[in-house]
């Protein structure tokens, strides 16, 4: 388990905002699981919007999961830093209009393949320049 999921399992008393981060990290989990990866589950999703109430302490992240995160057949890569840790670059099956929760599980793969246990935040996609269909992870730490 990683420290951030280590520090929010022992938070008892969710407030709203936190209630709807776990449920979409429980999805995630189950997903990485229902994958059939046997890796430990690294990747935490942040890629969603936020409902704005207009006042800060109201606003609720929007469950985005289920929506498609790329239209058309595209190929999600990362390269290997070796700052970060031992590993290789990463490069995805081809996918069709993969959800966020299905790049949720290849981000997870790339955290083990790249060995970048340090960014762990699925922040969005990129375009990669000159290679249509390409997109690389953003990732935050």
């Amino acid at each position: 388990m990683n420290e951030y999921r280590k520090i929010m399992s022992k938070t008892k008393k969710r407030d709203a905002y936190g209630r709807k981060l776990d449920e979409m990290s429980r999805a995630v989990e189950k997903a990485i699981k229902a994958s059939g990866s046997e890796q430990e589950i690294e990747v935490c999703y942040s890629a969603y919007e936020v409902a704005n109430t207009g006042k800060e302490e109201t606003d609720i992240p929007i469950n985005n999961l289920h929506e498609v995160a790329v239209q058309g057949k595209v190929i999600l890569v990362s390269d290997h830093d070796d700052f970060w840790g031992e590993g290789e670059p990463f490069r995805s099956v081809e996918l069709d209009s993969p959800t966020w929760l299905e790049v949720c599980v290849h981000a997870n793969l790339m955290i083990h393949c790249t060995g970048d246990h340090h960014h762990i935040f699925l922040e969005g996609l990129r375009p990669v320049k000159r290679k249509p269909g390409e997109y690389r992870f953003s990732m935050g730490s």
